[in-house]
């Protein structure tokens, strides 16, 4: 089996592994390798206790992490049976699933705390890639014990800065189901999709504080045909993220709060970004959220587009932003403003919107000078005030727009 580049003190847990489906039987032979590929020890041992004497190894070595590199397994279920005991070891250090001959895989986590390490160190705590039908389920929780790490998060000031352990990693996953998991207190985001196709999510629970930073609920890239529903997500950061490459999303039935919203975005800040199209939110509730429905890009001569955008049946309560598209998006001032935004957005529908803002401003659609939104359509916007006396309003830039029904604050174009 070949070995990958590892990040430093991260170690290798190949098994090759042969199974006899009528009684049931397994054999495997584990190796342990340095990140670099050298051979440390091989063993031989029935399949599960292959795993958890490697296990066992890396633990009393001290290393950062661990990836487990699969082959030529008829299904993950035989690894039910010893799962518990697997899932326990799993919370002492970071783990990677890396099974690139389509393994499927069965993950059950236990009802029952599961407790990251410390490590801030690592990329990813738990991770899965090159898996197909993957199943993750189970109504337990995953303490990413973020509190331990959120004071030491500088990627507000700074640009190269450490980034912190994602809790759960899906790269190149497809034909998959997450469902019943509940997510606390990440140290950066809970849920995050790269490469994956195919993905249904619900009934997730993401949580936590407001003020802790970059703990995105679920973000993804590069990915398509993705759905989540029935869902509660309050984070630090955007409860959903979509970035570039993106496609065919479905969201429905998601409660958000707090947190900064439904993003797509941003985009527009690193070359080679891809077009996002087809993103669907529905029937959901927005509370205390910084932003409520977002498009954001940065100024700069990437260029993409971001287009067939579909929001409608959304309850936004106290939001601060409830509907809101940044051309000009800068966290962290000073940015870089190279140029007006080269982000193309277009045929995007609100429809039956309504709730409380809490800033003056219900509707701002800051759009590029350069590319000006098109076809921007309008129906039935409905906000109250929310702690706030003064008349709403709507403010626009380069938007070529069409509006129907009520229309509260009125449109701006």
């Amino acid at each position: 089996m070949s070995t990958t580049p590892m990040l430093d003190r991260w170690i290798q847990l190949c098994t090759d592994g042969a199974v006899q489906v009528d009684s049931r039987t397994t054999a495997a032979e584990g190796i342990l390798r340095h990140g670099n590929g050298e051979w440390i020890i091989g063993y031989n041992r029935f399949l599960c206790e292959c795993f958890l004497d490697g296990l066992a190894l890396i633990q009393d070595r001290q290393y950062a992490g661990v990836m487990i590199q699969m082959d030529n397994i008829e299904d993950f279920k035989f690894y039910n049976t010893f799962f518990e005991r697997l899932i326990k070891l799993l919370i002492a250090l970071p783990m990677v699933f890396d099974t690139r001959k389509g393994l499927k895989v069965f993950m059950e986590i236990p009802k029952e705390d599961l407790i990251s390490s410390s490590n801030a160190k690592a990329k990813t705590w738990l991770g899965f890639r090159y898996v197909d039908n993957l199943i993750m389920k189970g109504g337990g929780t995953l303490d990413g014990q973020g509190q331990s790490a959120w004071p030491f998060n500088q990627c507000h000031k700074n640009n190269n800065c450490q980034a912190l352990p994602i809790s759960v990693k899906f790269d190149f996953v497809t034909n998959s189901r997450i469902k019943s998991i509940r997510s606390i207190h990440s140290k950066n985001a809970h849920f995050s999709f790269f490469g994956c196709t195919n993905i249904n999510i619900s009934n997730v629970e993401l949580l936590a504080p407001d003020y802790s930073p970059n703990t995105d609920g679920i973000k993804m890239g590069s990915s398509s045909n993705i759905r989540i529903s029935y869902s509660k997500i309050s984070t630090g950061d955007d409860c959903i993220a979509i970035l570039s490459d993106s496609s065919n999303i479905d969201i429905s039935n998601v409660y958000g709060g707090p947190g900064h919203g439904i993003s797509i975005g941003s985009l527009g800040k690193y070359t080679n970004e891809k077009n996002v199209n087809g993103v669907s939110v529905r029937k959901c509730t927005l509370n205390g959220t910084d932003n409520g429905i977002r498009i954001k890009s940065w100024e700069s001569p990437i260029s993409i587009t971001a287009s067939n955008f579909l929001f409608q049946d959304i309850f936004m309560y106290n939001v601060r932003n409830p509907i809101i598209i940044d051309q000009t998006y800068c966290p962290h001032p000073p940015c870089n403003r190279q140029t007006a935004s080269h982000v193309q957005i277009r045929d995007v529908t609100y429809r039956n919107i309504f709730g409380t803002s809490s800033s003056e401003i219900a509707v701002s659609m800051q759009c590029s000078k350069k590319f000006p939104c098109k076809n921007i359509v309008m129906t039935d916007i409905k906000f109250g005030h929310h702690g706030i006396k003064k008349s709403l309003k709507s403010y626009c830039s380069y938007v070529n727009g069409r509006s129907f029904g009520r229309q509260y604050p009125p449109p701006c174009f």
